[in-house]
């Protein structure tokens, strides 16, 4: 009958410790979910300010008077400087049809000669790109758009050219 005794306490022994070890696994498994939804919410709260930024960013673009191709770079002095901007403007041609060189009006009946102004001619492609990294992982999130032809600044030709 001491016998008996014995080998029960021996399994209580051995049911503790597979219970330990359970609750240490689930608690090891609660913990790795906590930290991932942790990552996951600061990974969303880093894009809505980066689209937040994109959208400022291509606020002050288009609010420009005259715009210069090219490509510019910079970091946003909000948010410890952790977002960085990137923007490049190009001009894009457009394809005009071949129109006659006059066209009858039809209000005066009068044949009009046919003139493109150059700057209507092409727009431009404004590409906006914010770059941040968060937990060793650089993201980047972008924003495009056209704009106007007549937004470009284009220079005055010499006259000592002509």
């Amino acid at each position: 009958m001491k016998r008996l005794r014995r080998d029960i306490q021996g399994y209580i022994l051995i049911e503790a410790t597979v219970a330990m070890v359970v609750l240490s696994v689930g608690a090891m498994m609660v913990h790795g979910t906590m930290r991932q939804s942790i990552m996951t919410l600061g990974q969303s709260d880093d894009f809505t300010q980066a689209r937040f930024l994109l959208g400022s960013l291509m606020s002050e673009i288009e609010l420009q008077p005259e715009l210069l191709e090219g490509k510019k770079t910079g970091v946003f002095a909000r948010n410890d400087g952790r977002f960085n901007y990137e923007y490049t403007i190009r001009k894009i041609e457009i394809p005009l049809p071949k129109a006659p060189a006059k066209v009858k009006d039809p209000r005066t009946n009068e044949n009009k000669k046919i003139e493109f102004n150059p700057q209507d001619m092409y727009l431009l492609h404004v590409r906006s790109v914010v770059k941040w990294s968060r937990g060793g992982r650089q993201f980047e999130e972008s924003l495009e758009t056209l704009l106007d032809g007549r937004l470009l600044y284009v220079p005055p030709e010499d006259q000592d050219r002509r």
